[in-house]
């Protein structure tokens, strides 16, 4: 045979193991946009049990570590059935059988009754020769209609216990637990509305229902962790009432639920406790009856249950459990099925049932388990996708923002996994979460590696501004004598940064700051636009005022960036005029309240200037606030999220009012302007809204920052270097609750400086508020 025949059919041969190892290989292979598809879901899976599951707040149960631990393992999953192994493997850690992953299998549906007419009323009550009545409770619309004409009186379990020896109450819900089943209305029917009824039938005293215990989330109380509100639990009693009153001795009474019935449990339990009816239970019986789950839907069709509430008996045991559970028959007749016998033989006596003791329930004592890891400087894999999926749960579920974000929340996420992925390095960590700031809305964060760190970076000694939609030179300092920054003025515009056209590299630091508006967006990249990790001197090109383009190379030191020039006034007030005072109030701290205030009362009128740092003069500026009040107003409202749910659209807010009250001992009357501009934000925007309640406030300058509200620090791995991630936890509003987030406070004379201002030397702004104050004072 030829060789080149030989090789032909030789390949034929082999060709069907090729295809089949080929095939074998191609099922093997994930693709990247599956594997984030399944880490997205994990991340949401793992923050609804992190905040919400009851467990989670008390019980010894570390749930960061059950997530690195799992993601190996979805990272590696190549079927669906891999995943989810994964997602029970990370469940498994909870020990909650009330959290799991739904299985169509375990659904036991219930045949209606073969005994009774499919068409036509059936009796509302059936007896056996023993006179034992029977309630057929299991058809909503029949037993709805049975409730209301039973001999022209409500349906109750006294009345029929009067002429029988005992009763059974048959509610086998149908078609098992799935709530999205139609079929099933007969369970909200039956729990709501005639199961009270009924049962409340035989009471004879008051009796609360257990005790639904969940975590709630109150945005107003001290926070127990660095991250969040957690481990608060309440405690929602409900009392049911006798129906009727007599001394009829209570006959023998047996329910006969499933699963699909199972949250009758807290109901029947009424009975239970008072030793006056037994619950069978038709089907294994794996989870408690009677709680609230949510449903967290995956990728590839993997939806898991997950528990949200704890039932609290008054004896404080936890749950409500059946007296006896026997297993699942597909007989479907009346009374020959072995349920209706079981409950039969225990109204005649002929089954003991033993009693029912429910476990204590362990107190609340909070726990949590976060693992901060600060002095990890390049987290591993499992340890960068924690923080990522701490930081994205915790704004989901707790900023008060959150709705401001839009639809993109879920591909947020995706597209940010790859990024910490690859963030591998110690400053391409910190990057990576740069960037989720900017995504996620931790509009308070200010720490990024190379692009923004004011606590490690290096910075030369002068400062920009964005004016005119040109980035220029607002402040030199001084120390730098030898170096080119002598021949750089105030007023030269940059053209290029480190080789790198200004435009541009604006443009790539906005997608590391976040920042509700605009103004604010461009604060940040004006404060760290020259910032670098390394002492490297920063190469600029600059168009001067008369229009020659040149290049300077100018040091940087460690320390803070600089201020602008209105840190080098040496005075706290200046006096304008015979009328007019001007306070600056970053300069008032070097001198006493009490000497400011009685250069206040010798003016006409007053500009406040808060284009300034006042974390330090909060007090101060209250205090200012109190001498402009005539009567007591509300300066803003805080809002925050009360949550007990992760569902987004289940939450309430919680509301407090931010009060002024006139001062004292001084009170002033004078014509009063604020000035502002993007750097004011957070306390000094609250100030601000201070001062504009307290008086009738002219505004004058540029809009703020566009977030007065209070944050809240979230820890992640890696934390000494990167520092703790702000985000905002309360919103803060005008008194008519009008939000200021994402606008800001708007001037009422809008000034916006230029260029030419700049190099004169004059603060425009300023120049502004007195020219208007000038007028209003010769009126």
């Amino acid at each position: 045979m030829k060789p080149r025949i030989a090789l032909f059919i030789l390949l034929i041969m082999t060709m069907p193991i090729i295809q089949a190892v080929a095939a074998d290989e191609q099922d093997s292979i994930v693709t990247d946009s599956v594997r984030f598809e399944r880490l997205a879901g994990l991340c949401e899976l793992w923050g609804v049990v992190k905040y919400f599951h009851p467990y989670l707040a008390y019980k010894d149960i570390d749930w960061d570590e059950a997530l690195i631990k799992t993601i190996p393992r979805v990272n590696k999953a190549v079927t669906s059935e891999d995943y989810k192994l994964a997602i029970e493997y990370l469940l498994a850690f909870l020990k909650d059988p009330n959290t799991y992953v739904v299985d169509d299998s375990y659904v036991t549906p219930r045949s209606k009754i073969s005994d009774l007419p499919d068409d036509g009323d059936y009796p509302p009550v059936i007896r056996t020769e023993d006179s034992i009545a029977i309630i057929i409770a299991n058809d909503s619309e029949r037993f709805h209609k049975a409730m209301r004409s039973f001999e022209g009186y409500p349906l109750s379990l006294r009345h029929i216990s009067r002429t029988s020896t005992g009763v059974i109450i048959d509610a086998r819900c149908l078609n098992g637990p799935d709530l999205n089943n139609l079929d099933n209305r007969a369970r909200y029917d039956l729990l709501e509305f005639d199961f009270p009824w009924l049962v409340s039938g035989l009471l004879q005293e008051t009796y609360e229902l257990p005790a639904i215990r969940r975590r709630t989330h109150y945005p107003f109380l001290e926070p127990q962790t660095p991250w969040s509100w957690s481990g608060f639990v309440y405690y929602n009693k409900e009392a049911y009432n006798p129906r009727v009153k007599d001394d009829t001795d209570p006959v023998p009474v047996v329910f006969i639920i499933n699963e699909g019935s199972a949250d009758l449990l807290p109901i029947l339990s009424i009975l239970q406790d008072k030793k006056m009816g037994a619950i069978v239970f038709e089907g294994p019986f794996d989870r408690e009856g009677g709680i609230e789950t949510y449903p967290v839907r995956l990728a590839d069709d993997v939806i898991v249950d997950v528990r949200l509430t704890e039932l609290v008996k008054s004896d404080g045991t936890e749950s409500v459990h059946p007296d006896l559970v026997i297993p699942f028959t597909t007989d479907t007749t009346l009374l020959d099925c072995p349920p209706m016998k079981t409950a039969i033989n225990i109204i005649k006596g002929h089954r003991v049932v033993p009693p029912v003791v429910g476990n204590i329930l362990s107190p609340v004592v909070p726990r949590i388990h976060d693992k901060y890891l600060a002095e990890m400087l390049a987290p591993k894999l499992e340890y960068r996708l924690l923080a990522l999926f701490r930081y994205w749960n915790v704004i989901k579920y707790f900023s008060p923002y959150h709705a401001e974000f839009g639809d993109s929340w879920d591909s947020d996420l995706i597209e940010l996994i790859p990024i910490y992925e690859a963030a591998d390095g110690e400053d391409t960590y910190e990057k990576a979460v740069a960037k989720s700031s900017g995504k996620l809305g931790s509009f308070d964060a200010t720490f990024f590696a190379d692009i923004a760190n004011p606590i490690h970076e290096c910075f030369p000694s002068f400062n920009v501004d964005f004016i005119e939609d040109k980035t220029v030179v607002t402040y030199i300092g001084t120390g730098d004598s030898l170096s080119q920054i002598s021949r750089l003025n105030i007023g030269d515009i940059v053209l290029e940064l480190d080789g790198e056209d200004i435009a541009e590299k604006r443009s790539q630091l906005a997608d590391y700051f976040s920042s509700p508006t605009r103004q604010g967006v461009q604060q940040h990249i004006n404060t760290n636009l020259l910032g670098s990790r390394h002492p490297s001197p920063v190469r600029i090109k600059v168009l001067k005022e008369n229009g020659q383009i040149e290049q300077y190379e100018i040091p940087r030191h460690y320390g803070l960036p600089p201020s602008s020039n209105r840190n080098s006034y040496p005075i706290q007030f200046q006096k304008i005029g015979d009328d007019i005072r001007y306070m600056w109030l970053f300069a008032g701290r070097d001198i006493s309240f009490k000497d400011s205030l009685e250069v206040i009362m010798q003016s006409k009128a007053l500009i406040i200037d808060l284009r300034c740092d006042l974390y330090h003069l909060s007090q101060v500026g209250r205090r200012l606030a109190s001498i402009l009040a005539k009567d007591e107003v509300t300066a803003y409202l805080k809002r925050g999220i009360e949550r007990q749910s992760p569902d987004l659209d289940s939450y309430a807010w919680s509301y407090l009012k931010e009060l002024i009250s006139p001062d004292e001992e001084y009170q002033y009357r004078g014509k009063v302007v604020v000035l502002i501009d993007a750097s004011i934000n957070g306390e000094t925007e609250r100030l601000c809204l201070c001062l504009d309640a307290a008086t009738d406030v002219t505004i004058v300058g540029l809009p703020t920052y566009g977030d007065p509200g209070e944050s809240e620090s979230i820890h992640l791995p890696g934390d000494h270097v990167i520092g703790p991630v702000k985000y905002p936890r309360i919103d803060v509003r005008y008194p008519d609750d009008r939000p200021v987030f994402g606008i800001g406070i708007q001037p009422d004379i809008l000034i916006e400086p230029t260029i030419d201002g700049i190099r004169e030397g004059r603060d425009e702004i300023l120049d502004a508020a007195i020219e208007f104050l000038e007028k209003e004072l010769k009126k």
